[in-house]
């Protein structure tokens, strides 16, 4: 279990590291290193997940849950010098998930940001009141209402 701990603490410093390399290719708008990194996260998270499987069916095997009482219990079971180790790793992975939570939605804020001024200057290209509101499809999505015509047409 210590050693699934610190393997999940070097993934998520892995992610933690691509999401804040992600937000300087979203500055730079740097499209290909944006997917490069997208794919990378998907694989870091994947990893995260599986990593989390195991540590529940770990935990599973010894009676405990996989949540924090689980673990300070997991770590109760253990010798004392090995306690604070798991504990402090515990406790680091905790941090770096939160640093990695918070940047993502900083990074998707950017992306969102970004994504609402294309769409209004796509909507001032299609002849459409660049500054009207936009509205949302049956998916969530935004889409702008149909204007009068577009400039292909003038």
């Amino acid at each position: 279990m210590e050693e699934l701990v610190r393997t999940q603490l070097t993934v998520a410093t892995s992610l933690h590291r691509v999401l804040l390399d992600e937000n300087n290719a979203l500055k730079a708008r740097d499209a290909d290193r944006i997917k490069a990194l997208s794919e990378e996260k998907i694989q870091l998270t994947s990893s995260l997940e599986q990593l989390a499987s195991q540590q529940g069916e770990l935990l599973a095997a010894k009676g405990l849950t996989l949540s924090a009482e689980g673990l300070n219990d997991y770590a109760r079971q253990l010798p004392d010098g090995r306690a604070a180790g798991f504990n402090a790793a515990v406790k680091k992975l905790n941090e770096v998930l939160a640093q990695s939570k918070q940047q993502n939605q900083v990074n998707g804020q950017m992306i969102a940001a970004t994504r609402q001024s294309v769409e209004v200057a796509l909507s001032i290209l299609r002849g459409q009141n660049g500054s009207q509101e936009l509205t949302y499809g049956p998916g969530g999505e935004t889409r702008s209402n149909p204007g009068s015509g577009s400039l292909a047409k003038a």
